[in-house]
């Protein structure tokens, strides 16, 4: 499979919960989004997201002096069934990513260069920094930091026009 494909589904009339806020309320949506929209992806993409999954995990778990067989053997688990965790994740993140690209191409939400800007001041402020340093590391991340923009301007798009509370 060369190409995935997206099919955008009915997005526009979610009831939120009175009572979910926050990220709560982000999940809340993302998973009416998923239930209405379908992205297909190849296994190569979701192996190599949960591969990287599973390599940022073991860091993680080696910055608190934890390995990897340590994990395994507390918790009485294994590597395939760690890896099969993974990949039932990465498949969503990468659906989610998908569709949310798709949406905002269509609703108009695409982050831009002001879009990037802004966040690059917010994270002059954050880091104690020469501003050309916080520009040189967050470069490197530019798409990266550009999607997570734009996803999140989709979410607070599609929550300010087509949700409701209820």
């Amino acid at each position: 499979m060369n190409e995935s494909y997206i099919t955008i589904g009915e997005y526009k009339n979610i009831s939120i919960p009175g009572d979910c806020t926050g990220e709560h309320r982000d999940r809340f949506i993302l998973d009416c989004i998923l239930k209405n929209c379908d992205a297909q992806v190849s296994e190569d993409e979701i192996r190599e997201r949960a591969v990287g999954m599973l390599e940022q995990f073991d860091i993680r778990l080696s910055q608190q002096g934890l390995s990897i067989d340590g994990y395994y053997h507390q918790r009485n688990t294994g590597p395939s069934e760690l890896m099969s965790e993974f990949m039932k994740h990465a498949e969503r993140q990468i659906k989610e990513r998908k569709i949310l690209l798709r949406i905002a191409e269509f609703e108009g939400t695409l982050a831009n260069e002001d879009d990037y800007m802004i966040y690059l001041q917010a994270m002059e402020k954050v880091y104690p920094l020469p501003k050309e340093k916080v520009q040189n590391i967050l470069g490197t991340r530019k798409k990266d930091i550009m999607d997570e923009i734009t996803f999140r301007k989709t979410i607070d798009y599609i929550i300010a026009h087509y949700c409701r509370i209820v």
